[in-house]
C-alpha cells in the first residue's frame, strides 16, 4: 500500500514562491561563446492563485488559446515552444498576465 502524500498549504496571510531560471551555453560558428540567462520570481497572492498554479496553468491555457485562434499558423503536432511563432506570442501573453523576467546575455 502507498502511503497518503502530505499535502502541503500556506496559513492564512502566507504565500508560495517559484524561482525559475534558465542557464543556456551557446557556441557560435566563429568560436565565440555566450551565456543566456532567463530569471523569473512568481509569488503567490495570499487572497487568491498560488505562484504554482500561475506558473503552471496560466502558460498551457493560453497556449490553447493561442492555438485555437490559429497564431500559430501551419503548425501542428508535437511542438517544443522553441520555435519564435511559438514563444513571442506566449511570452506576450504572460506579460500582460503580469509575469516579469530578467533576461541577461554574456558574452566571453
Amino acid at each position: 500500500m502507498c502511503p497518503q502524500p502530505t499535502i502541503v498549504g500556506t496559513e492564512p496571510g502566507e504565500r508560495d514562491v517559484v524561482i525559475l531560471r534558465h542557464q543556456v551555453g551557446v557556441t557560435r560558428a566563429d568560436g565565440s561563446h555566450e551565456e543566456h540567462r532567463l530569471c523569473l520570481v512568481e509569488y503567490g497572492d495570499p487572497n487568491g492563485y498560488s505562484a504554482i498554479a500561475r506558473t503552471v496553468s496560466y502558460p498551457v491555457a493560453i497556449a490553447a488559446q493561442l492555438l485555437l485562434q490559429g497564431a500559430f499558423g501551419s503548425l501542428s503536432g508535437a511542438l517544443r515552444p522553441c520555435i519564435p511563432q511559438i514563444y513571442r506570442p506566449l511570452w506576450a501573453a504572460l506579460r500582460r498576465e503580469g509575469f516579469v523576467t530578467t533576461e541577461s546575455i554574456y558574452r566571453s
